[in-house]
C-alpha cells in the first residue's frame, strides 16, 4: 500500500452529478466475490426491478454515501463517482471501507495488515491517501469516524486513531447515535457504550434520516436473526424474513436486507418485497 504519496488531481469529480436511477427509483448496490451489482427499486412500491452487474471484482466490503460508492477488493479500493465511473484509488488490497463527514467527503480504508488510510476531500482526488495509523487486529467495518476491529472500536481523527473500548467489533452505524455490533451484543454510545441487545451481532444499520443524538429506526442481525427498532414504541423486536439468513442491512429511502443466498429484501412500509439477485454470499448492501 502506498500512503502519504500525492497523486495528480483528477479534476472536479463532483460536477454534473448523475445518479443511476431515474426519478421514482432508488439504486441499491450489493457486492460479493464476483463483483458489484445494482438493483433498481421503486420508491412507490418497493418492488425490485432490473438488476445488473456493474463491475467485476473480488469485493470484500462495500460502502456508499452522497452518490459515491467505495469497494474494498483484493487488489485495490475502487471508487465509483456520482457520474458512474469506477476509479482505481491506488490504496492497494483492502478489507474495509467507509465514508466520513462531508462536505467535503472523506474516504477511509483498512488494509489486510490493519493499516488505516484516509482520502481527505474525496471529490478533489480519490487517490490522495494519507496514513492515519495501524491497529493490532483485523478491521471488519468502517462508518463515519468509527473503525470496528477484532480488538474493539476506534475513533478516527484526521491523523490518528483513539481506542474507544469494546471487543470483537463487527459492524458500526453512525446516524443518530453510534451503534456497534459485537460478538456479545449490540451497543449504543451514550455515557460510554451501553448494551442494546444481547447475543452475537454481525450487522447493524440505522435510518440516515435519524436526528442527531436520537436512536431511531434501525436494523440489527443478532444471532442470525433480524431485529428492528421501532422508535415509536422505543423498543427492539424480531423481524421475520420469508427465506434465507440475513447477512447485511442498509437504509436509503427504504429499508433493505440481503441474505446469504443473494436475495434482496425491501421494506417500503407495507411489508417485504424481495427478489433473488444471484449474488450469493454478499459482503454488503449499500445505498448512495
Amino acid at each position: 500500500m502506498s500512503l502519504g504519496v500525492l497523486h495528480p488531481v483528477m479534476g472536479d469529480l463532483e460536477e454534473d452529478r448523475v445518479y443511476d436511477a431515474p426519478s421514482g427509483e432508488e439504486t441499491v448496490y450489493v457486492a460479493n466475490d464476483l463483483g458489484v451489482g445494482t438493483a433498481s427499486v421503486s420508491l412507490a412500491s418497493g418492488r425490485v426491478g432490473r438488476f445488473s452487474l456493474d463491475r467485476q471484482c473480488a469485493a470484500r466490503d462495500l460502502a456508499a454515501a452522497d452518490g459515491w460508492v467505495a469497494v474494498a477488493t483484493d487488489e485495490d479500493v475502487l471508487v465509483r463517482t456520482p457520474r458512474g465511473e469506477y476509479v482505481d484509488s491506488g490504496f492497494g488490497p483492502a478489507d474495509a471501507v467507509g465514508f466520513d463527514g462531508g462536505p467535503p467527503l472523506d474516504l477511509l480504508a483498512a488494509s489486510p495488515a490493519a493499516e488505516i488510510g484516509r482520502v481527505v476531500d474525496l471529490p478533489e482526488d480519490p487517490s490522495e491517501w494519507l496514513e492515519i495509523a495501524d491497529v493490532d487486529a483485523p478491521v471488519r467495518a468502517i462508518e463515519g469516524p468509527f473503525v470496528a476491529a477484532a480488538d474493539g472500536v476506534y475513533r478516527a481523527s484526521p491523523d490518528s486513531l483513539n481506542d474507544t473500548g469494546l471487543d470483537d467489533a463487527r459492524d458500526v452505524s453512525t446516524p443518530g447515535v453510534p451503534l456497534v455490533a459485537t460478538g456479545d451484543g449490540l451497543y449504543r454510545l451514550g455515557a460510554g457504550w451501553m448494551r442494546e441487545l444481547d447475543g452475537p451481532t454481525d450487522a447493524v444499520a440505522a435510518d440516515p434520516a435519524t436526528e442527531d443524538g436520537t436512536l431511531g429506526r434501525a436494523f440489527a442481525v443478532v444471532d442470525g436473526r433480524l431485529h428492528e427498532r421501532d422508535p415509536d414504541a422505543d423498543e427492539w423486536h424480531e423481524r421475520s424474513i420469508p427465506e434465507g439468513s440475513v447477512v447485511d442491512v442498509a437504509f436509503g429511502e427504504h429499508a433493505y436486507a440481503v441474505t446469504a443466498t443473494g436475495t434482496l429484501f425491501v421494506d417500503a412500509g407495507d411489508g417485504w418485497e424481495y427478489r433473488s439477485i444471484g449474488l450469493a454470499d454478499p459482503v454488503g448492501v449499500a445505498v448512495p
